[in-house]
This record gives structure tokens, sequence and C-alpha cells, in this order.
């Protein structure tokens, strides 16, 4: 009768209990791992939404970098880094202290979107605000009550950029319902609701080195009621509609009050020491270029046209004649890389 045991496999196995040499056995194969699971860490963003999610931060950083030079007037990159989800307490622990948030309402739909502002892009935007440089953040990294001010104007103007973009999807009225430098205004560290985090990367000039992060925090409320919208449109990358005509128009005009350095550069040459300090009024110097070469043009330091030497209206002048390009022939010379005159630029005395 199978599953009983004879005498003499009844013996054998109390015997090999009583040395220890049992073995247990495994009919259907080596016991896996178990791999443990945090329930709070579930995905709220639906994989059909994932994508016009993206294709509406995309937009909206584009939307952003522009904001941001009319109104700092300094080029900043705005690049979407990272869309997630995670608790709200892990969100809140994970801010700076100080930092700047705002906790803005979207009505008519409810929960919160929480805008973070990383300190030392705070600073960096204050700076350039009044007319600086991007200089680096104060050593006790405090928010003034003057900062909080200038930060709240920026963030309602980024919400009026970010309801642009949302208008093709869905309309509703941004406002800041409260603000402050402490991350425990958003809720507490212990909360458990998921949210939805999209992180940007902003970067001020071309190879600048480290990234200053500005997050939107998405409560579960709030995403819910604009993932149901989402799920009726159709939206992806491209799919949006172009700015509108009278907002890129405000562009320009925001725009052509900006002012920028330009210098038109006569020619090159190169003097030694003895030549620089024996040099008298009434000395001529010899440039590298001839007299009917034409003249570079730089905005900012960079060579943008050429232009032709005159007069108007009885000050000194130059007419655009072409735009520059870089290795371009001029007069069997390149252009700015002419060889110094062989007197080594120094010309006889009087002129």
């Amino acid at each position: 009768m199978p599953g009983i045991l004879s005498q003499e496999e009844i013996d054998q196995l109390v015997s090999s209990v009583a040395k220890g040499k049992t073995e247990e056995k495994r009919p259907f194969g080596a016991r896996k791992k178990a791999i443990p699971y945090d329930f709070r860490q579930q995905n709220i963003i639906p994989k059909a939404s994932l994508h016009a999610i993206k294709s509406l931060h995309t937009d909206f950083a584009k939307s952003l970098s522009i904001f941001l030079l009319r109104t700092v007037k300094n080029e900043l990159g705005v690049k979407l880094a990272t869309v997630n989800s995670l608790p709200l307490g892990e969100f809140i622990k994970s801010r700076a202290n100080p930092t700047y948030l705002s906790l803005v309402r979207l009505k008519p739909y409810n929960g919160e979107l929480i805008i973070d502002i990383s300190p030392n892009l705070v600073f960096l935007l204050v700076d350039l605000l009044f007319g600086g440089t991007g200089s680096p953040p104060p050593a006790n990294g405090v928010i003034t009550h003057m900062e909080k001010k200038f930060m709240r104007k920026l963030v309602e103007g980024m919400l009026s950029e970010f309801k642009a973009i949302w208008e093709k999807v869905t309309p509703f009225h941004p406002r800041i319902e409260t603000e402050g430098t402490d991350p425990a205004i958003a809720g507490s560290p212990s909360d458990l609701e998921n949210a939805m985090m999209v992180t940007y990367e902003l970067t001020l000039g071309e190879g600048s080195e480290g990234h200053l992060p500005l997050s939107f925090c998405y409560t579960a409320k709030l995403l819910k009621s604009l993932v149901a919208v989402l799920g009726q449109k159709k939206v992806g990358e491209g799919e949006l509609p172009p700015r509108e005509e009278a907002q890129t128009e405000e562009l320009l005009k925001s725009l052509s009050q900006v002012e920028m350095p330009v210098s038109v550069e006569l020619g090159r040459t190169l003097l030694t020491i003895r030549d620089l300090i024996g040099l008298q009024i009434g000395d001529v110097i010899r440039l590298d270029n001839y007299i009917d070469d034409e003249l570079k043009v730089e905005v900012e330091d960079r060579a943008k046209f050429l232009a032709r030497p005159g007069a108007y209206r009885g000050r000194k002048a130059v007419i655009i004649s072409s735009i520059f390009k870089e290795g371009e022939v001029r007069n069997g010379q390149q252009k700015g890389k002419g060889e110094p005159p062989a007197d080594g630029g120094r010309g006889p005395k009087g002129g």
C-alpha cells in the first residue's frame, strides 16, 4: 500500500534521526529566496498615461526655459530628468531644509501640487533677477523674507506657463495656497500616501557643472483626477499645438528689450614689451588686416557679422556686409588669423 513504510524502513529512519543524518526532501526543486516587497512603493502612474505625462512635462521644460530667459535675462537649460512614484512622506524627508516649497491648488481638481525649488537654485535665480551672474549661495544658506517674495512672483509666472501647457488637455486655475522654507508644511514624513514626482534639472549656460533640481509633486488625489482626463485625450510628444501667436509676440517684445554688448574689432598685432614701453603719442601701430578688409562685429565676445567702416550723422559707424563664418578666407588670409606685420606692428612715428 503506497505511503506505508515497512519495518525495515522505520528502523532505518529512527536510526538516522538518532545520528542526526536526516535530510529535507524537496520534491518541487530548490526553494527560491523570498524577495521583500514594500507595499508603499506601489506605482500609481498608469502605463497608458505615462507617455502623455512625459510629453506634457517635456513641453513645459521648453516653455519654462523661455520664461526664465524673459524673466532673469539669462539662458537656463531646463531638462526633464525623472518621472516616478513614491510615498509622499519620502518626498518630504528627501527635501533640503531650508528649501522653497509652494503648495498649489489646481481648481476645480482636488489634491495638491507641491513645487520644490532647491536652495541653490533659489539663490541663483534671485542673484540673476538682481543683475548678477549667478554667484554661489551664501554660507549661512538662509532664504530671507525678501527672497521669498521674489520667488513667489517667479512661481506665479511658472504656473502661468504650466497652465498654458495643460490647457491643451484640461483647463484649471492654479492658486498658491501656502509657501515656506520648511518641508513640514507639505505634510508628515511618515505619510504613506503615494505621489508622483517630476524632477527637472536646470543649468546656467553651456558647459556649466552641476544640475540644480526643481521638483513637482502631485498628490494621489490630484493625479487620479488628471489621469482620468488624460484617458479621454490623445496626447503625444509633438502633438501639442504650438504657442499662441500672442504669446510669441509677447516673447519677442520682451527679448527686444534685452541689452547685449556689441563691439567691432579693427585688427590685431603683436608687440614686444620694449615697444609697448616705448609707445608715445603720435606713434603708428600697424594691424594685421588691410584698409579694405571687412571688420569683425562681436556680440558678447563672439564674432557674428562682418562689416565695413564708415560714418553716420557725424559719428563713426559700420555697415553689416555679411554673416561671420569661422574659417572663411578673406584677401588670401583666414579671417581673424592674419599674420602680424613683419616689423612687429610698430610703424613710423608721426603717421
